[in-house]
């Protein structure tokens, strides 16, 4: 009968920093840094992703920072016809 080895159980990848920069396309090029811990608890550099986005993509290239980095996308302010939100005073 065959032994079951005990898988050792990765840290999870922590992105370390993100970069824009130009791209040759006239839009942009997003690369993120990882790290993982290792096992001797310092930090080890992952592969780099790299996303590039279209000159025609600068929203799209800023959702993709954003919830890369976390951030929670803005709650619509107003009416949809322009209105006050009720909280406001008139």
């Amino acid at each position: 009968m065959r032994e079951a080895k005990a898988e050792k159980r990765r840290s999870p990848k922590r992105l370390e920093r993100m970069e824009i920069e130009h791209a040759k396309n006239g839009g942009h090029v997003v690369t993120h840094r990882f790290t993982r811990r290792g096992p001797d608890g310092y930090s080890m550099p992952e592969p780099d992703e790299q996303h590039v986005f279209g000159p025609g993509d600068g929203k799209a290239m800023l959702a993709h920072v954003g919830k890369a980095m976390g951030a929670a996308q803005p709650e619509p302010q107003g009416d949809a016809d322009g209105g006050a939100d009720e909280d406001e005073e008139e």
